[in-house]
């Protein structure tokens, strides 16, 4: 958008001797314009006078600069950032008077931009302010939630442990089961075989016409041989 035009007037520019810094001298040869513009882009407002592509009044209006009248038709101000002193004359009091209307109308403006702007900025750094402590305590549950996080894992790798424990004590309690029952399927196939071979024997005593002495002393001696297999699986 640039600059936005406000206002104009027609007057003689002056600046001040900067060898004595007391006398005024002539910056325009003639009546020229004076204007008020108000800078959108970057929301200030400045006076600007050029004669002949010469710069003579380049001035930024602060709510704190003040315009004096320091004659009927004379007046003057000090840059407040350049602290350059410009002063404007005018043929009539009538004009001067309409240009310090002028100036002051945009001093007022100034202000409320400068008021506006603080107020902007102001909620600006409230909600910077709000999302700060909102960061803070989302951290803060963060940091809770982490520790929470380490204390259950070191419970949970306790117990890891302890149930690895446990599974190799009962693989090797199923081990030890399965090498007993290997160890008594090996005893139930040597009683089998025993008693096979027995059986064999009472059949060929019985063919043969054993004496009855013969037959109850290999009796005993089968019965002997029982009990020591039953005693051995009873050992398992």
């Amino acid at each position: 958008m640039g600059e936005h035009l406000l206002n104009t007037v027609n007057c003689h520019v002056f600046h001040v001797d900067p060898c004595t810094k007391k006398e005024w001298l002539p910056s325009s040869t003639q009546l020229v314009d004076v204007c008020f513009y108000h800078d959108v882009p970057r929301n200030i407002f400045r006076i600007i006078s050029i004669e002949n592509n010469k710069v003579l009044i380049n001035s930024t209006v602060h709510p704190e600069t003040t315009f004096i009248k320091s004659s009927h038709k004379f007046g003057q101000w000090t840059d407040f950032y350049s602290k350059c002193i410009y002063g404007v004359g005018f043929d009539e009091e009538v004009d001067l008077n309409k240009f310090i209307e002028y100036f002051d109308e945009v001093k007022k403006q100034a202000a409320q931009d400068i008021f506006t702007n603080s107020l902007v900025l102001l909620k600006e750094m409230q909600s910077n302010d709000s999302s700060v402590e909102q960061m803070r305590y989302e951290n803060d549950r963060l940091k809770i939630a982490l520790a929470q996080s380490c204390c259950n894992a070191k419970k949970w790798t306790v117990e890891l442990q302890m149930l690895r424990n446990t599974n190799r004590r009962l693989k090797s309690a199923v081990e030890e089961s399965i090498a007993n029952v290997e160890k008594w399927n090996q005893h139930m196939i040597t009683l089998k075989e025993e008693n096979a071979q027995l059986k064999n024997k009472i059949c060929e005593m019985e063919r043969c016409g054993p004496t009855k002495e013969i037959l109850e002393q290999q009796n005993s001696e089968m019965r002997a041989r029982l009990v020591d297999a039953l005693e051995k699986m009873a050992e398992l």
